[in-house]
């Protein structure tokens, strides 16, 4: 789960009104934090949620539903499949033709999955796949950032140009 800081700090960009679209990468209770962040802000604002388990993002839909928040996010099944990417192994990620072609203009790509021992570096293809839908100051947030496959992924990501952009740790 995403530490306390984190999610304090998240709900913080959104309620300042600087994070107005979100793209998560897994759902679960970020996913009904950030709802809930962006309605009682009370202006636009919506966060699309891609989950690769069918049964968790039921799970993750209900809760939103309970709360009345589901205006505000949609959860996609979006199993695991083969994904190539230059200079990389063939690895599991997300199926991205869930996910809708109007999903642009992304202020925040929040990253939590897939679930780490889906594979080594299993988050690592989020930026390069998505960067193309990032505004052009989005902030990119990886969880579990400690640990060592994360680490590397970072290092990985701020080394190169991603989507005509280079990004830096703050």
């Amino acid at each position: 789960a995403m530490t306390s800081a984190t999610l304090v700090w998240v709900v913080d960009q959104i309620a300042s009104g600087h994070v107005s679209t979100i793209l998560e990468c897994g759902s679960g209770s970020s996913t009904v934090w950030f709802a809930l962040a962006l309605e009682q802000r009370g202006t636009a604002g919506r966060i699309m949620s891609l989950e690769s388990s069918a049964e968790y993002a039921d799970q993750t839909r209900a809760r939103l539903a309970e709360l009345g928040l589901g205006h505000r996010a949609q959860v996609l099944t979006a199993p695991l499949i083969d994904l190539d990417l230059p200079g990389r192994a063939t690895q599991p990620w997300f199926d991205l033709s869930v996910l809708p072609d109007d999903i642009t203009g992304v202020d925040l790509l929040f990253v939590d999955g897939p679930v780490g021992d889906t594979s080594p570096q299993a988050r690592y293809p989020a930026l390069p796949v998505l960067a193309d839908r990032l505004t052009g100051n989005a902030l990119v947030l990886l969880d579990d950032s400690g640990r060592a496959h994360e680490k590397q992924i970072i290092e990985q990501w701020t080394a190169k140009t991603q989507g005509g952009r280079r990004y830096e740790v703050i």
